[in-house]
């Protein structure tokens, strides 16, 4: 069966019953017609990572602009600073996810 016929068939059947072969195949379909699966939510532990990650990259200029800050309180502020990251990025993904669903109704 073609991805194109694949596709419309779920539709139809609204995945209903559907069992992981016709799920797994129904995916690959997307795929191979171009279209990007994600998920409607960025999770927390990603976000986290992708927190982490950013701390990183700001690091040695932080610890230049702050460098009389004792281990405790550099500890407290990389914790606040990714907390706060982690749900910026969430917030900023789920307004990517929701322009992208408006721009196909």
């Amino acid at each position: 069966m073609k991805a194109k016929e694949i596709i419309i068939q779920a539709l139809h059947d609204n995945f209903s019953e559907f069992t992981e072969d016709q799920a797994s195949a129904v995916i690959e379909a997307l795929k191979l017609e171009g279209f990007v699966l994600m998920p409607k939510e960025l999770s927390d532990e990603k976000a986290d990572d992708q927190a982490m990650f950013a701390w990183g990259f700001n690091l040695k200029l932080f610890k230049f602009e702050n460098r009389y800050m004792t281990a405790i309180q550099v500890e407290e502020f990389r914790l606040n600073w990714c907390r706060n990251k982690a749900r910026s990025l969430q917030h900023e993904y789920r307004l990517l996810i929701e322009a992208q669903e408006q721009s196909h109704d």
